[in-house]
C-alpha cells in the first residue's frame, strides 16, 4: 500500500550478497532486484503524470532533472502515486526526500546493465562490508522464457569462470569478454577464477587458492567435525582468587554426544558446556581454550584471552543530578546535588560546569547562579573516583525572565463532580460517552472521571475561544489504570496533526504542539506510575514548551510561533474525536485550560490549593495533622496513637531519598507533638511518612521559602 524508497534501496545492498552465502535464494533475489530497479523510477516526478504526485510545481522549477525522489508511493487505482509522511507531519514543505534519494548510490554501486534488456548483473561484493577474501561474483538473474547469452566484460587477465547456482565450471581460460548463457527462469552466480586453478573442497565449500567460491557446493560430506558456535566469558577482566563461568556452545550435524576439553595457559583443565574458573596466579593475561571433538575425534577449537587483574575498579555511577528549584529566574539561583555511587566504594571527587552561569561551593552540592538571560542550559557534573575513572551527566535547567511571562484567561475548568460542565461559566460543557465518576485523589465519591471503555470519552464543541494561538497551559490530576505498547491520548484538540494533545507512550507524559512553525515533543523524563495520581501542568508561554509533574519542572523545549487552529473537538479519553484504538484508560480531575502560559507561582498555588488534603485516605489517617503547610522553618506534627507507642518519622524528597529519620515513643495519652526543623530543605514537596507496628501514613507538605 505504501512503499518508502529506501526500504528498497537499502535491501538491495542486503539481500545481494547474502545469495552468495546461500545460492538457493539466487533466483528470487535476482526477481526481486530486477523488480525494484525497474519500479523506482516511480518514485521520481520526471516518470509520474502532473496528477500522480504531491509537488509537481516545485519539481518543475527547482528539479527538472528529477534528482530527488518522493519519499514514498501510494497505492492509487489509478496508478502509483508519489507522496510521503513530511508534509502531513508539517516537518517539510515538499514530500521529497533528500536523505532517502541519497540511497540510490546502493543501486548504482550494485546494478549494472547488460547487453540483454531485462537481465542485470548485479555485485555480489560491492555491499558485503565485512566479507573474506573473495573472487570477483556477479549475480544474473534470466526473467525471459529462453535462455539468454550475456556478454560480460572481464578484468585484466585469464580466467575460468565458476557458477554457484549449477556447482560447476562453465567456461574455461576466457579473456576480454565472457558470452555467459543464463536460463530462463533462473539464475547464474558468476565467479570469476584465475586461469588454470584445482577447485578443492573443504567439507561442502569449494575452495581456490584458500579462497571459499561456493558456500553450499552441494557435495556428499557424510561426516561434519563439531563447530563452536561462541566461546563466552562475563567479563573480558578476571579478578584474582574469585571464580568466575566460561561458556562453550557447539554443534554436531550428526550427534548432540560431544567432548568438552578445556585449557588454561595450556594446561589441561575439568569442564564440559561450561567451566568453573578459579582465577588464580599472578595479574596478567590468560589464553582460555576449549577444544569440543565428537564420536569420530572430529575437533573444533577457539582460545580467547582474558586480562587478569587484583582489582577491577568501576567507575562511578551517576545515579541523578537533581535542581530544586529547576526553573529559575534570571540572576537567581538554585540548589544542586548529584547523587552517585562507586561499586568499589572509592571516595569520589565533583566537578561542575554550566554551559551558561555559574557554581559556587563544592563537593556533591552546589550553589547554580543562573545568568542574565533566558534558555535552556545544561549543568554537567564530573564524578572522578581516586584511581582517575570519571563518569560526566548532565541536566538541563530553564531558565526565564518573570517580566515576560503572558496573561490571558481561564477557558474552560471540569471538576467532574457528577457532571462535566464547565465551572468557568464560559459555556464549555461537555458531552460525557460511556464514563464512570470516582473518588477524587481526597476520597471524595463522584468527583472525578473514569474512563473504563475502548469508547469512553468526554466531547467538548469547538470554538473559536478554545482554539486560542498565542499561549496555552492545561492543569489536571491524572491517574493511569492501563498502560499500552501504543499511546494513549487523555486530552486532545487536533491531536499532533492540527493543534495540540497529551498522550501516554512507554510510561511517559508526552505534550505536543503543531504550530506555524512545525510541529514541538516534548516527553516527561518521569516515568509515571500506574494507579498513582499526579498533577500535570503542560503549558506554552510563546517561547518554551514545559512539563510539570507535581509541581516540579519535568521536561523542557524551546519553541516559537503560534499554536495551529483546528475544526476538530475538544476530546478527552481519545486522539480525535470517534476515533478509537487510542483511548485513555483512567481517571482525570480538575481539568483547567488556559488561553496563556501560567506562571511557577501559578502552577504552585494550583497544587498546593488542590494537594491540601491529600493523604486523608482514611479515617485512622485523620489523626495525623501536620502544620503550618507549606512551611518554611519548623514543621508540627501531631498524631494520635497508642499509649507508649514506638512509631519513627521518615522524612524523603520527591525522588525517594530519605532526607531524616526521627524514632518516637508516644505519651501516656497516646499523643505526639514533634517539630521538625527543615528551613535547611530548599523549596519543592516532600513527603512524610508516620510508621507504625500497624500502619504507615503519609503526607505532602510543600516547603517555600519567602
Amino acid at each position: 500500500d505504501y512503499a518508502f524508497n529506501m526500504n528498497g534501496f537499502e535491501h538491495v545492498g542486503a539481500l545481494v550478497p547474502m545469495a552468495r552465502y546461500d545460492d538457493r535464494f539466487a533466483k528470487a533475489i535476482g526477481k526481486w532486484v530486477l523488480n525494484v530497479a525497474n519500479a523506482s523510477r516511480l518514485y521520481y516526478s520526471a516518470f509520474l503524470p502532473d496528477d500522480m504526485e504531491d509537488n509537481e510545481a516545485w519539481t518543475s522549477v527547482y528539479d527538472p532533472e528529477s534528482v530527488i525522489a518522493y519519499e514514498a508511493i501510494l497505492e492509487n487505482p489509478s496508478g502509483p502515486y508519489g507522496t510521503g509522511d513530511a508534509m502531513n507531519g508539517g516537518w517539510a514543505e515538499t514530500n521529497l526526500g533528500l536523505y532517502g534519494s541519497s540511497h540510490i548510490g546502493i543501486l548504482g554501486a550494485v546494478l549494472e546493465q547488460t547487453n540483454v534488456d531485462g537481465v542485470l548483473q548485479l555485485d555480489m561484493l560491492v555491499t558485503d562490508f565485512y566479507r573474506a577474501e573473495a573472487f570477483p561474483t556477479y549475480l544474473f538473474y534470466n526473467p525471459h522464457q529462453e535462455d539468454k547469452t550475456i556478454i560480460a566484460e572481464l578484468p585484466q587477465g585469464n580466467f575460468d569462470i565458476y557458477d554457484a547456482v549449477s556447482n560447476q565450471v562453465i567456461l574455461t581460460n576466457i579473456a576480454g569478454n565472457a558470452s555467459i548463457i543464463i536460463p530462463a527462469y533462473n539464475a547464474v552466480i558468476a565467479v570469476y577464477l584465475p586461469a588454470g586453478n584445482v577447485i578443492e573442497y573443504q567439507l561442502n565449500k569449494a575452495v581456490v587458492q584458500g579462497v571459499i567460491i561456493d558456500y553450499n557446493a552441494e557435495v556428499n560430506v557424510t561426516n561434519y567435525p563439531p563447530r563452536i558456535k561462541s566461546l563466552a566469558i562475563s567479563d573480558s577482566v578476571a579478578l584474582i582468587n574469585t571464580i568466575t563461568t566460561v561458556y562453550c556452545t557447539a554443534e554436531d550435524k550428526e550427534t548432540s554426544l560431544l567432548d568438552y576439553q578445556w585449557y588454561i595457559n595450556g594446561e589441561l583443565q575439568d569442564g564440559s558446556e561450561t567451566f568453573e574458573w578459579h582465577v588464580q596466579g599472578e595479574p596478567g593475561f590468560v589464553d582460555i581454550m576449549c577444544v569440543v571433538k565428537d564420536e569420530d575425534e572430529l575437533t573444533d577449537e577457539k582460545t580467547i584471552t582474558i586480562k587478569v587483574v587484583e582489582k577491577i575498579n568501576y567507575p562511578p555511577v551517576i545515579e541523578n543530578i537533581i535542581a530544586q528549584p529547576r526553573l529559575i529566574y534570571i540572576s537567581d539561583t538554585s540548589y544542586v546535588y548529584c547523587i552517585a555511587s562507586d561499586q568499589n566504594g572509592d571516595e569520589l571527587f565533583y566537578s561542575w560546569q554550566a554551559q551558561a552561569g555559574s557554581f559556587n561551593g563544592s563537593g556533591s552540592a552546589v550553589t547554580y547562579n543562573a545568568p542574565d538571560e533566558q534558555g535552556i542550559f545544561k549543568l554537567y557534573c564530573e564524578v572522578t573516583d581516586t584511581t582517575g575513572a570519571f563518569t560526566i551527566d548532565s541536566l538541563n535547567v530553564l531558565i526565564k525572565d518573570p517580566e515576560q511571562g503572558q496573561n490571558g484567561e481561564i477557558i474552560a475548568k471540569y471538576e467532574f463532580n457528577g457532571n462535566a460542565w464547565d465551572q468557568t461559566g464560559n459555556g464549555h460543557n461537555g458531552m460525557v460517552t460511556e464514563c464512570i465518576y470516582t473518588d477524587d485523589l481526597n476520597g471524595n465519591p463522584e468527583s472525578a472521571i473514569l474512563f473504563n471503555k475502548s469508547n469512553s470519552n468526554v466531547l467538548v464543541q469547538n470554538t473559536d475561544d478554545l482554539n486560542f494561538k498565542d499561549g496555552m497551559s492545561v492543569s489536571f490530576w491524572i491517574n493511569v489504570s492501563q498502560f499500552y505498547d501504543h499511546e494513549s491520548y487523555p486530552i486532545s484538540h487536533g491531536n499532533w496533526q492540527t493543534r495540540w494533545k497529551v498522550s501516554i507512550g512507554n510510561k511517559l507524559l508526552r505534550f505536543t504542539i503543531n504550530g506555524n512553525n512545525g510541529i514541538i515533543d516534548i516527553d516527561s523524563e518521569t516515568e509515571l506510575t500506574k494507579d498513582t495520581w499526579y498533577h500535570v501542568v503542560v503549558l506554552y508561554d510563546g517561547n518554551f514548551c514545559e512539563t510539570y509533574l507535581n509541581g516540579e519542572l519535568d521536561a523542557m523545549a524551546t519553541y516559537e510561533g503560534k499554536i495551529n487552529t483546528t475544526t476538530y473537538d475538544l476530546i478527552f479519553g481519545q486522539s480525535l474525536p470517534g476515533q478509537s484504538g487510542f483511548n485513555f484508560s483512567g481517571n482525570l480531575d480538575n481539568v483547567r485550560i488556559y488561553n496563556y502560559g501560567i506562571s511557577y507561582d501559578t502552577i504552585i498555588d494550583i497544587y498546593e490549593q488542590e494537594l491540601s488534603s491529600v493523604g486523608k485516605i482514611d479515617a485512622e489517617a485523620m489523626s495525623l495533622l501536620i502544620y503550618p503547610n507549606p512551611v518554611n522553618d519548623i514543621l508540627h506534627v501531631e498524631l494520635k496513637v497508642k499509649p507508649k507507642e514506638k512509631i519513627s518519622i521518615c522524612l524523603y524528597n520527591i525522588y525517594g531519598q530519605e532526607l531524616d529519620h526521627i524514632k518516637i515513643t508516644a505519651n501516656h495519652d497516646g499523643s505526639i507533638h514533634e517539630t521538625i526543623s527543615v528551613n535547611h530543605l530548599p523549596n519543592g514537596i516532600y513527603m512524610l511518612y508516620i510508621k507504625t507496628k500497624e500502619k504507615t501514613i503519609s503526607r505532602k507538605f510543600v516547603q517555600k521559602k519567602y
